[in-house]
């Protein structure tokens, strides 16, 4: 779809409410509700769905301001700084994922359609997401976690739990960085992709003008002729 100044705006405006809600949400777990979840990339990754990229990464930017500007310590505004290599990972994993999706199935969400295909189709789209997204974000943020030990002493994140249990098994740093992330990232990755999908589907009608938008995020338009 071609940009036009009203929709350019309109991907602006998305942008700043993502990245206020990815802000919100990450305060209420981390310091209301204490759970030991990363959930602000939840809105990044709604309006990757919705608009593409280019506004992911730019929420991903401003959250990681937002979250920068906050936090008092510096090893917490270091952390803060590097970990939004993950959140611009993630868009772009979300993004081809997405596009590949969109050049390799066809509409299943035909008026009258008795077969919930449409539906199948895009919980295991939405599944095998979730399982590649865990893995990379458990493998990026165990990378920079790794290089990042050194600015960011004093700083406790709840994978350390894990970590320290494994550390003292003799598991390499790297090994034990990585793998410690996985049990957390189950969750909130399952949490942050099928919830950014069903966000997005609030903000493509915005994006569109209209009530009942077709293609959604992850729903191809019908062949021509068909």
């Amino acid at each position: 779809m071609k940009l036009n100044p009203l929709r350019i705006g309109k991907i602006v405006i998305l942008c700043l409410f993502a990245a206020a809600g990815n802000f919100l949400l990450n305060t209420l777990v981390e310091t209301v509700l204490h759970l030991p979840l990363f959930l602000d990339t939840l809105f990044t990754v709604a309006l990757t769905f919705a608009a593409g990229p280019l506004p992911g990464i730019a929420t991903a930017i401003l959250t990681s301001l937002a979250k920068w500007l906050r936090y008092e310590r510096m090893y917490e505004k270091v952390w803060t700084y590097l970990f939004v290599l993950c959140s611009i990972a993630e868009v772009i994993i979300v993004w081809l994922f997405n596009r590949r999706y969109l050049k390799t199935h066809t509409d299943m969400d035909i008026p009258g359609e008795k077969y919930p295909y449409g539906i199948i189709t895009k919980a295991v789209f939405l599944l095998k997401l979730f399982l590649v997204a865990c893995v990379a974000i458990s493998v990026s943020g165990g990378i920079i976690d790794l290089l990042a030990n050194p600015a960011t002493k004093g700083y406790f994140s709840p994978e350390d739990t894990f970590k320290m249990s494994l550390l003292r098994y003799g598991t390499p740093l790297l090994e034990a960085n990585i793998l410690s992330r996985i049990p957390i990232n189950i969750v909130d990755r399952f949490i942050v992709i099928f919830g950014g999908y069903a966000v997005s589907l609030l903000a493509v009608p915005f994006l569109n003008n209209k009530k009942n938008p077709k293609p959604n995020p992850i729903t191809p338009p019908a062949p021509a002729g068909s």
